[in-house]
């Protein structure tokens, strides 16, 4: 089996592509090995992290490309926008908020995402908003 393909977004803008070897919702570190490097573990604490994108690709550009959207039934939970302090704003669809976890896993909009799912530092979150139609769409979590 191949291993997962991610992207590592750091708080302080920085940038690793690698390969996922453990990430644990509770666990206060990830480890991956570099995609060009290879070479021995690599332990990330989350607290240096803003977003882990597991990605189909590296290749794929990083910038936002319309696409179709993804049925509603693909995606079990609520329709969230992300907020960071440094101003970006992601959106996706969450299946839960446990504050006993170090962050949530964000499911892609668009079905033809580069990004499989994302799961989003609770630390390096500014804010969560609901964007449900149900919600109305202005409650922040």
């Amino acid at each position: 089996m191949e291993p997962e393909k991610i992207i590592a977004r750091f708080r302080d803008g920085r940038v690793m592509r690698g390969h996922l070897v453990r990430l644990r919702p509770t666990d206060s570190h990830l480890v991956v090995t570099e995609a060009d490097k290879g070479g021995p573990e690599i332990r990330i604490p989350l607290a240096e992290l803003k977003a882990i994108f597991f990605v189909r690709s590296f290749s794929g550009s990083g910038k936002h490309q319309p696409g179709e959207k993804a049925a509603s039934v693909d995606y079990v939970g609520r329709k969230v926008g992300v907020r960071f302090p440094d101003g970006e704003v992601i959106t996706g669809y969450a299946r839960g908020f446990d504050t006993t976890q170090k962050g949530f896993f964000l499911y892609p909009i668009e079905a033809n995402s580069n990004n499989r799912k994302i799961f989003v530092v609770r630390d390096a979150v500014e804010e969560v908003k609901t964007l449900d139609r149900e919600s109305g769409g202005a409650e922040w979590l």
